[in-house]
């Protein structure tokens, strides 16, 4: 029986990896839909071979399965104990010391050569319009006419970040390199950031929050069950048997 693997999917699956949000969509595709696609074969390969009646197979399973259960009784503990005055105490506190940085907004055209990046950079000081070149040209198809929008210095590979805000408002780049290709960017505006607003840092707050009430539900839990150990007396490690020295011989 055939499975589809839809683009909806995979873009799921990109959601659940952190580290891949910075990275354009487009990019991570193939190996994305490689990957998927391995899980699926290996996953009815081994129903078919009914491998998961086998003891380690099931006392994994077992683990993973205790695991799931317990993170997610922790998870529903800690989320109770949290309130929409906490949080909003905890985000006035964290405005106090908050320090603008430097935001950019800013449009590029990534392509695969410095050639093509150079062609480019001579039909927009021809007069070509930004946004059409960069729907028609760009290997970015995420971001429409090439739109960046606003973001600071750290959200950006080093190399992209260093050159992007040595440039003026208004201005237009050399080709950049980076490890996508070759960029030509456009600055359109430059501010100091206003501190970000508390619905879009909600769920990072409930994580302050959690992580500050997790000891103490840890070590009720315990108490509540009445958790004891007892410490064995563990003694030196006793070598194998074919771990023994050598005995050397000894003159008479």
């Amino acid at each position: 029986m055939s499975q589809d693997i839809t683009l909806q999917e995979v873009r799921a699956f990109a959601a659940t990896i952190p580290q891949l949000s910075e990275l354009p969509f487009e990019m991570l595709y193939p190996q994305l839909l490689d990957t998927m696609i391995n899980a699926k074969v290996l996953l009815s390969a081994a129903e078919k071979a009914k491998i998961e009646s086998d003891e380690n197979i099931q006392r994994n399973i077992q683990l993973a399965k205790d695991q799931i259960l317990s993170q997610g009784y922790l998870m529903k503990r800690l989320e109770s104990m949290i309130t929409p005055e906490k949080l909003q105490a905890l985000y006035d506190e964290e405005i106090k010391s908050y320090t603008p940085q430097e935001e950019i907004r800013a449009r590029h055209i990534l392509v695969g050569t410095k050639q093509e990046a150079q062609d480019i950079l001579v039909q927009l000081k021809a007069g070509a319009d930004f946004a059409t070149l960069a729907n028609t040209k760009s290997l970015d198809t995420e971001n429409k006419d090439g739109e960046l929008g606003y973001f600071t210095k750290s959200m950006m590979i080093p190399e992209f970040g260093d050159a992007v805000f040595d440039m003026k408002k208004g201005q237009l780049s050399n080709p950049i390199k980076t490890a996508f290709g070759w960029h030509v960017v456009l600055v359109e505006d430059k501010r100091l950031a206003s501190p970000p607003a508390f619905e879009d840092v909600r769920e990072d707050l409930k994580k302050v929050v959690m992580e500050t009430k997790l000891p103490a539900v840890l070590e009720a839990e315990r108490a509540r069950m009445k958790v004891q150990v007892i410490k064995p007396s563990i003694g030196p490690a006793v070598p194998q048997e074919s771990e023994q020295p050598e005995q050397q011989p000894t003159a008479e």
